[in-house]
């Protein structure tokens, strides 16, 4: 009997051995990671799997996660890591299931440059940006999770798009206005986010001449950063493969494909200027020409010089003081580029977001804008969509323009323009090449747009409106376009005849994702198949993964709930709109029709 309770003894000391050593209390989950897969985290346990076999990959498709991973570090925020988010699928394993070629990360300058003090470049400085990762250094912990990310990519065989998110450090941004772009929003020049404000310095040797220096040395791909053999301090033999996290291995792999140097000028940021003094083009084109500067001062012997792309224009017709329509403002910088001499080389390309294009299905050659709309398929039934609602991007002002936004970009990239010829990257077929760095389909936008395709009552035009920036101002949304302070206006959520809209919206949210997926999958093939609308076209890119409440473009429904991103969303308006990640419909783990149409676009020949 002693023998046999010595044995159960033994036993039960080997069992609770296991049991420290399991995943689950090893405590090597990521700091601030808010739980998730360990394996899929830089330098895995050893109980992971290898690293894994690069997946094939399809280079047409580009997924771009948010920019919140790169502002702060919550549970909400990780919904928009590659590594996250807690719980649940991560989104590494969402881009590789998908064949996915591309993934569009964020660096935003005022989270890791709170101030100006805190250097950049020099390691002994007091302030050194990443002088340790502990949270009392937030810089340093955001900077080190957007490294993560960027390896993880890379060990993943997935292709990076670095973009600068469009805010500005309030320390830089405080110089005076020309008189007349003053005078232009002076109406509502206190309602703007003063992080959106673009600096008038701009040089190589300008505050942001510097941070770009700082993105170009740390994220541009030198040999060394693809060598995984280090020597340690003492002269062992180290791999980076199984030691991410050796100070030895802190570049390796850390590394993208392009930085794109602004974001979203024409619609994004401010002042837009006037049409004699187009002051955000010229600040863009000066952009252009800092960043093709500094790539080439930093490019040493062995070093493969980083890509640029840009401007990433918002492919929207509003112009106003507010607003830019990318028509006006790409011929506007296209003339500025001219003015400053600037000549792009092979290594910049052009990027565009095409939003609009896939929601309204602006599907007509710059040249042709009376062609048919082609029919939209859900179910096996198949009918023209044409759009029948109100809520339009130029709501009060024309019609929808059924004009593609990147053919008409293209075809001005294609010839001269005030005399200036745009001589970036090209195409195989030797057309200039564009970066479609975001699009999608939101879905608020899909049943304003379609409701009666989608047998959802019309939407009257005497809704009350409310505007952003918030103001105690209501009237007709037929008059939204003539806001006197210039913001943005939607139905305001708590009127009873929206309300009664929202809800038969959410009675037909499943049928409402499903023409998400279809609008989605019409433009992909348009972009990505040889026609009139696809020359240049080498990169189409959905906006989310795990969607966002307020820009509702995702595969997969939100992880929390509307309340929560109320109330950790630093700068997000839900106000009253309908929040449709979380409303109605069949949500499920597996992702939305639009993650299985973006799973099932067959592989290019070749891969």
């Amino acid at each position: 009997m002693n023998r046999i309770k010595a044995l159960f003894s033994l036993l039960l000391l080997l069992a609770s051995g296991l049991l420290l050593l399991s995943p689950k209390v090893t405590g090597q989950i990521k700091p601030n990671s808010a739980g998730g897969d360990p394996c899929t985290f830089p330098n895995p346990p050893d109980y992971c799997a290898p690293a894994p076999t690069p997946t094939p990959r399809d280079p047409r498709k580009g997924i771009s996660l948010g920019a919140a991973s790169v502002l702060r570090v919550d549970e909400i925020t990780w919904d928009q890591s590659l590594l996250g988010p807690g719980g649940l699928r991560s989104n590494i394993s969402i881009l590789n299931d998908s064949h996915t070629g591309y993934v569009k990360l964020w660096v935003d300058w005022p989270a890791l440059q709170l101030d100006p003090e805190i250097d950049l470049f020099n390691e002994a400085a007091p302030k050194y940006i990443e002088k340790d990762n502990s949270t009392d250094n937030p810089p340093a912990v955001l900077l080190k999770g957007l490294d993560d990310q960027i390896k993880e990519a890379r060990r993943n065989g997935l292709k990076v798009i670095l973009t600068m998110d469009h805010r500005y450090p309030l320390w830089i941004t405080n110089e005076s206005l020309p008189k007349d772009v003053k005078n232009e929003i002076k109406k509502f020049i206190n309602k703007l986010d003063p992080y959106n404000r673009v600096p008038d310095r701009l040089g190589v040797d300008s505050a942001w001449g510097k941070w770009m220096k700082f993105l170009v040395r740390r994220y541009g791909l030198t040999q060394l950063k693809k060598e995984s053999n280090r020597t340690g301090p003492a002269g062992e033999a180290i791999d980076c493969n199984t030691n991410f996290n050796n100070e030895v291995c802190k570049d390796y792999l850390r590394y993208v494909d392009f930085l794109e140097v602004v974001n979203e000028p024409n619609s994004a940021l401010w002042p837009q200027g006037t049409d004699k003094n187009p002051f955000m083009a010229k600040r863009v084109a000066r952009m252009f020409k800092t960043a093709q500067q500094v790539v080439r001062d930093n490019s040493e012997p062995g070093t493969i010089a980083l890509k640029l792309a840009g401007p990433a224009t918002s492919d929207t017709l509003r112009d106003d003081a507010r607003i830019t329509s990318y028509q006006r403002f790409t011929k506007d910088l296209l003339r500025e580029l001219g003015e400053i001499a600037f000549k792009a080389d092979g290594n910049f390309v052009w990027s565009h977001h095409n939003y609009l294009d896939v929601e309204e299905q602006r599907n007509c050659a710059p040249d042709d804008e009376h062609c048919t709309r082609p029919l939209i398929c859900i179910d096996g039934d198949c009918k023209r969509a044409t759009p029948c609602s109100y809520y339009t991007d130029v709501v009060g002002k024309k019609r929808i323009s059924r004009v593609n936004s990147v053919a008409w970009v293209e075809s001005k990239l294609e010839r001269l323009v005030d005399g200036y010829k745009w001589q970036g990257m090209r195409d195989p077929m030797n057309h200039p090449a564009i970066l479609l760095t975001e699009g999608g389909a939101r879905l608020d936008r899909v049943f304003r747009i379609y409701a009666c395709r989608l047998g959802l009552p019309q939407p009257p035009e005497r809704f009350l409106c409310r505007c952003f920036p918030a103001v105690d101002i209501q009237f007709p949304c037929s008059k939204a376009p003539q806001n006197p302070i210039g913001g943005e206006c939607v139905v305001e959520g708590d009127n009873p005849e929206y309300a009664a809209f929202v809800q038969a919206a959410g009675e037909k949210m499943d049928l409402i994702k499903k023409w998400q997926a279809a609008l989605v999958k019409e433009s992909f093939n348009l972009m990505t198949q040889p026609g009139p609308l696809s020359k240049g076209v080498i990169l189409f890119t959905n906006y989310l993964t795990y969607t966002d409440p307020v820009y509702d473009t995702g595969m997969f429904d939100i992880t929390g709930s509307c309340e929560q991103y109320r109330a950790k969303a630093t700068g997000q308006r839900l106000f009253g709109d309908i929040c449709t990640g979380e409303y109605g419909g069949n949500q499920s783990q597996d992702g939305r029709p639009l993650y299985e149409m973006w799973k099932m676009i067959p592989l290019p020949q070749g891969n």
